[in-house]
């Protein structure tokens, strides 16, 4: 179904099987979805139809075999069919094993900050941090940065942010990247020679082999001259 020009999302589950999505993933497109059409307004009747429609026919099938449930006081009827559906086809998190991957994660050794820091971001999605996310994952990031320098960096900044952990981070990556575009590879020498680098000109030449002190005196042939 295509209404007002905008394309739903797929299907959750359309036949039995395992979901192609994760429910939070599915959902969160629904949303989306639902806020392009203009959804808030809708009635909450309307917007469970939607949400019924849009979840496939398996879905549905397994919605319609839910034992009954009182909604909750803060809740319509939409948000009681949201919050069915999730508590079926969510899995149960388990925190500890979570926050366990979460402080395991660390960052790779070509992998930008910025990346690291989504990376993190995904897995503190089940770990139950609520506001201390963004501390959680900064802390995370001074801890197992692979560039030492960095974390010396992070820990000068007595009122260092996740949002502070970035910007110093993605000064620090450019300036390096900049400089090795500034110090440019080696350059090439004829027939095969090692490269010549600008501090191998004050090098003396190398002694050859077999002649370690070409001038020593015991080296040195006789003067010819008159005999005895």
């Amino acid at each position: 179904m295509n209404v007002e020009g905008v394309s739903p999302p797929t299907p959750f589950l359309a036949r039995p099987g395992k979901p192609a999505l994760p429910w939070s993933d599915w959902i969160f497109s629904f949303h989306n979805y639902l806020t392009a059409l203009g959804g808030e307004a809708y009635s909450t009747e309307r917007k469970t139809a939607l949400l019924l429609h849009c979840v496939g026919a398996e879905a549905q099938r397994v919605y319609r075999t839910l034992p009954v449930q009182l909604r909750r006081e803060d809740e319509d009827e939409f948000h009681a069919a949201e919050r069915q559906l999730a508590e079926f086809y969510e899995p149960q998190v388990n925190v500890i094993a979570e926050r366990f991957f979460f402080r395991q994660r660390r960052q790779e050794s070509h992998e930008p900050t910025a990346d690291y820091v989504a990376a993190l971001r995904r897995l503190a999605v089940n770990c139950s941090f609520g506001q201390m996310t963004d501390a959680m994952i900064r802390d995370q990031v001074v801890e197992a940065t692979v560039h030492p320098i960095l974390r010396e960096r992070f820990l000068q900044d007595k009122g260092l942010t996740l949002d502070r952990v970035l910007e110093i981070a993605e000064a620090f990556e450019r300036s390096r990247r900049e400089a090795t575009a500034m110090a440019g590879p080696a350059r090439p020498a004829a027939d095969g020679a090692q490269p010549c680098r600008d501090s191998d000109r004050d090098r003396p030449p190398p002694t050859p082999a077999g002649d370690p002190h070409p001038d020593s005196p015991d080296e040195m042939e006789p003067e010819h001259g008159a005999s005895g």
